[in-house]
């Protein structure tokens, strides 16, 4: 959110607050990563169909050996080794307040298991 106060013509201070309404998420599936699985990560975070919440794949993002690595935009926070269901809920909920319920998170593990 970003905030800002300006004078008005009655000098009254008034605060404008606007609310990001997508954040960004992009998540590398080059090759490295792809293997250590951020496809599986990015499927389930783009199954979850937020409409705040855009995610996307992208090119490398530097350090393969310590992937799967993601960014948030606009900030430019770069995590890494984000290679589960679970990691990928823990982002969400710690960068973007975005609550992924614990029963989704157990069943997508699950159905991986049983594909793999």
């Amino acid at each position: 959110m970003a905030c800002s106060g300006t004078a008005g013509r009655t000098n009254r201070k008034t605060t404008m607050c606007v609310h990001a309404s997508t954040q960004k998420v992009r998540i590398c599936t080059g090759k490295v990563c792809s293997k250590q699985g951020s496809k599986q990560v990015l499927k389930f975070a783009q199954d979850l169909g937020l409409e705040e919440l855009d995610v996307q794949e992208c090119g490398c993002l530097g350090n393969c050996g310590k992937g799967p690595n993601m960014v948030i935009l606009p900030e430019g926070v770069t995590l890494r080794h984000v290679a589960t269901t679970t990691d990928i809920a823990d982002v969400l909920a710690w960068q973007l307040k975005v609550d992924v319920p614990q029963s989704l998170i157990k069943a997508t593990e699950v159905r991986v298991r049983l594909v793999l």
